[in-house]
């Protein structure tokens, strides 16, 4: 009877055991999806800023050459009115 016992009480211990394991297997590949998830999320929030600087960039530019185009008009109203 005490052999029997003990079997049993083995064959629980090794199930509990691989419900343990698979529990931390479950869990590993669930932490590794979350980071997989939250990697491709600063990939693609990096893909946005940098597309955000480069229009930003390009305003500027077009704002700069607005000005520009606007101070040489205004020079040569200047100058004409001069002559």
């Amino acid at each position: 009877m005490f052999a029997a016992a003990g079997f049993l009480f083995a064959s629980c211990n090794n199930t509990t055991d691989e419900v343990v394991k698979d529990e931390a297997d479950l869990v590993e590949h669930q932490h590794d999806a979350v980071a997989d998830q939250i990697e491709e999320n600063a990939d693609l929030e990096a893909e946005e800023l940098k597309l955000q600087a480069e229009q930003l960039q390009q305003e500027a530019e077009q704002k700069a050459d607005a000005i520009k185009d606007a101070g040489e008009q205004k020079a040569e109203a200047m100058k004409d009115a001069v002559n």
